[in-house]
């Protein structure tokens, strides 16, 4: 909806937040100098100064990744603060490894700290008074823009909700192509929006609007489905996907990033311990050390998990055994105390570092850091159908279902918590995991 006012009001959102951030790292600088101590106090603050070339547009890039720059017309306070603090964490941590990597040891962590708690209310105060700047000028210069509705009444007027948005209500009409041409003749339109199920009456309509040189909108939203719509262009040819997973490619791609990174450095580093753990399972009950097993993983292709062996290596074989005993519900299969396994193995369990062969996985590019944990295909076979969701995003060494009780917790809630991690995905909420899975695996809770 007028899309060249929203591209406006985002830029300028932008800019604002830019320069109130830039004003505020200024001011802190300033107070910081007649408190500091120490080698400190050394420290020309005009060597800080500079930093905000830097910092302003990290802070920016963050802002934009937990999507504080979408819906800002209709969006609560609440829920602007609460994107605002996601952004001034994220963007803590990105800035103390970027000062890490160019060796800035000089600049006050002290002051980097003050400046992202400032942040907060800073741009919070901000976007505030732009929307109260926006209703002043709604109401005393910009021309609305006008929308005409074309099919059925649509089941939300929150286009019409708030004026200051500058949407108008133009009229409803059926959708008749010599209807629309008549009221697009006679009337001031600004944009025609189809509502209503979509039928082969699309191409007549558009052309209509096509000759009045009229923009056509489709309403996208399906009513009961969770899916969102997305635009995408596919060698020339425009598609509308409706998906209820995550599909930013620029999100993703740097989630595959971290992946990479991180997977690369703990492969090397884990080494020397890989290999004394592989030593101690060797001695203690031979052969295989490590314990390849197949799982299903995104949208149901096979691989193999590897994982260091916690089993008798006959273990498999003997499920029969002790399937009786399982003590969780489901399709799937624990049991605390379980014979078959070793007494080394209760210990790497215990700690998890069972699973530190799954890094293989990681850089492999079969799993990922986070997400939901990858099952096996006995288990995917007696999934009901909302279940099978959770293979739509890349499996993970940690997920909710960890950092949350682990086996411990209902399989129902096992798996409302892999679609919950799936529906409310980002960036942040795979950094809040991975804060939360080292108290969670040094603790224990539900290891088995």
């Amino acid at each position: 909806m007028d899309r060249e006012r929203l591209a406006w009001l985002r830029l300028g959102a932008a800019l604002g937040d830019g320069v109130a951030l830039a004003a505020l790292w200024l001011v802190i600088v300033a107070l910081r100098a007649p408190f500091a101590s120490g080698w400190l106090r050394a420290v020309d603050p005009g060597l800080h100064r500079p930093l905000a070339i830097l910092l302003v547009p990290l802070w920016i890039a963050c802002l934009r990744s937990v999507g504080s720059y979408r819906g800002l017309r209709r969006k609560p306070l609440r829920t602007l603060a609460g994107e605002v603090l996601r952004a001034a964490a994220l963007g803590t941590v990105a800035a103390a490894a970027v000062l890490f990597a160019l060796d800035l040891d000089w600049v006050s962590r002290t002051t980097l700290g003050a400046w992202a708690i400032a942040s907060v209310p800073a741009v919070v105060s901000v976007r505030e008074f732009q929307a109260l700047a926006l209703r002043v000028l709604r109401r005393r210069r910009f021309d609305p823009h006008r929308l005409l509705l074309v099919g059925t009444e649509p089941e939300t007027d929150a286009w019409f909700r708030n004026p200051e948005w500058g949407i108008e209500r133009a009229g409803l009409i059926a959708r008749d192509p010599v209807l629309l041409a008549d009221t697009l003749a006679r009337e001031a339109v600004d944009e025609v929006l189809l509502t209503g199920p979509f039928g082969g009456d699309v191409a007549v309509l558009a052309q209509v609007c096509d000759d009045f040189g009229v923009p056509l909108s489709l309403d996208t939203t399906l009513p009961g489905a969770a899916s969102r719509p997305e635009l995408a262009d596919f060698e020339g040819r425009v598609l509308l996907t409706f998906a209820r997973v995550p599909r930013g490619e620029g999100a993703m791609l740097v989630k595959r990033g971290v992946d990479l990174v991180v997977s690369a450095i703990g492969v090397v580093f884990t080494i020397p311990l890989v290999g004394v753990l592989a030593l101690a399972i060797h001695v203690s009950s031979g052969s295989p050390v490590f314990f390849g097993q197949q799982r299903v993983g995104r949208f149901g292709r096979s691989f193999t998990m590897w994982k260091f062996r916690t089993m008798v290596p006959d273990a498999e074989r003997r499920l029969a055994e002790v399937a009786s005993h399982n003590e969780v519900d489901g399709p799937a299969f624990k049991l605390r105390g379980d014979p078959r396994i070793t007494p080394i193995g209760a210990f790497l369990r215990r700690t998890s570092l069972d699973e530190l062969p799954q890094l293989w996985n990681v850089l492999r590019g079969e799993m990922s850091l986070v997400g939901p944990r990858p099952p096996l295909r006995s288990e995917v076979d007696r999934y009901e159908r909302w279940q099978l969701r959770r293979l739509s995003m890349k499996p993970g060494l940690t997920g909710l279902w960890q950092v949350s009780g682990r086996s411990n917790l209902p399989f129902e809630r096992w798996m409302a918590l892999d679609l919950e991690y799936i529906d409310r995905w980002s960036l942040w909420l795979d950094l809040l995991v991975l804060a939360r899975t080292v108290p969670a695996v040094v603790r224990g809770t539900g290891a088995r």
